[in-house]
């Protein structure tokens, strides 16, 4: 069926191939990993930033005249500023306006609510909740001490 010299070559040369195909695929898998292991570090990265904005400005506002709430607040801030996308900004700096005083809201709840809705979208992207929390919903768990 086959001629000699054609079988002689696959004999010859399969071995190659196959570590050849077996290298490539492992390579493949390997970067793959990490990459995916790259993403898990930076989101658990953002969530670490995130978490220490929100001890901080709470740290803030129990004890404004604090001067190290005030220096972690100020560094937990420019990190925020680093890494968040602009609707976690966005909603952080309504927030801070409130807390801070330079612009008063009636519903401070509504704007805390609304921070931390952006940065769990930020933070889980993809990920699928077995109840949809959204900002309706967490204004009225009314975890958030702010007035």
């Amino acid at each position: 069926m086959f001629s000699e010299e054609y079988t002689k070559f696959l004999t010859t040369f399969m071995p190659v191939i196959a570590a050849t195909l077996v290298t490539i695929f492992g390579m493949i898998a390997f970067y793959y990993q990490k990459s995916l292991e790259r993403k898990f570090k930076y989101n658990e990265s953002i969530q670490s930033r995130y978490e220490n904005y929100i001890h901080s400005i709470f740290d803030v506002t129990a004890n404004p005249s604090s001067a190290d709430a005030n220096a972690k607040f100020q560094q937990s801030r420019a990190s925020l500023r680093l890494f968040a996308p602009t609707n976690v900004l966005n909603a952080a700096k309504v927030f801070e306006d409130h807390i801070t005083g330079v612009e008063r809201s009636n519903d401070a709840q509504e704007m805390a609510a609304i921070l931390l809705h952006a940065m769990r979208q930020d933070c889980l992207p993809g990920f699928q909740f077995s109840e949809r929390v959204d900002v309706t919903e967490m204004k009225r768990l009314n975890s958030f001490n702010v007035n």
